[in-house]
């Protein structure tokens, strides 16, 4: 019972409650010529550089927005 709860606790608090549209986001707020910043949280070495890297490139090439790091 104890581990199930553990389980069912942890799911719901991992679970996302809405989806966020950072394309969709970012070219609203260029519209709007106001900066659209994104915050990346993360203890050493679990991937915050090539994330970063990624989403970067992602609002360059399907966004054409200028991105700096």
């Amino acid at each position: 019972t104890v581990k199930q709860a553990l389980i069912d606790s942890v799911w719901k608090i991992l679970t996302p409650k809405w989806n966020i549209d950072i394309l969709k986001d970012a070219i609203a707020a260029k519209k709007r010529a106001i900066p659209y910043k994104i915050v990346f949280i993360g203890v050493n070495g679990v991937g915050k550089s090539t994330s970063l890297a990624k989403v970067a490139y992602y609002l360059q090439t399907k966004g054409n927005l200028s991105v700096m790091l």
